[in-house]
């Protein structure tokens, strides 16, 4: 179930084609979670600013998963999606968030049930 989404500013024209499958390769692998559980969902041309600049590059994003994620995780993950981002996006590291989400297994639901 994990589930990437970032907001960003960066027009849609920028995104590379293969944009969504890298990311999700990337998540995939710092989760450890089957692919088919990946979600990655990208809002280009949003109206944003950081740091009070709306005329730079600027992401909000959020992972979201049914465990994986804790303080040594989610400081690799963010290393490691901060450097995807900006080498694909060129998104400064300091003009990004990235929040995390751990969900229970009960509070998530998928194929008409939940994982619980």
């Amino acid at each position: 179930m994990p589930t990437f989404v970032i907001d960003t500013n960066v027009a849609l024209s920028v995104i590379p084609d293969d944009f969504l499958e890298k990311t999700s390769d990337l998540v995939q692998s710092l989760v450890d979670k089957p692919m088919k559980y990946i979600c990655v969902h990208i809002h280009p041309e949003q109206i944003m600013s950081f740091g009070g600049i709306s005329t730079e590059p600027c992401a909000q994003m959020s992972l979201t998963s049914v465990g994986k994620l804790g303080q040594d995780e989610n400081k690799q993950y963010t290393a490691a999606i901060m450097d995807h981002i900006n080498r694909i996006l060129n998104i400064d590291k300091d003009r990004m968030y990235l929040t995390f989400h751990d969900m229970e297994r009960m509070n998530v639901g998928w194929n008409g049930n939940t994982f619980a």
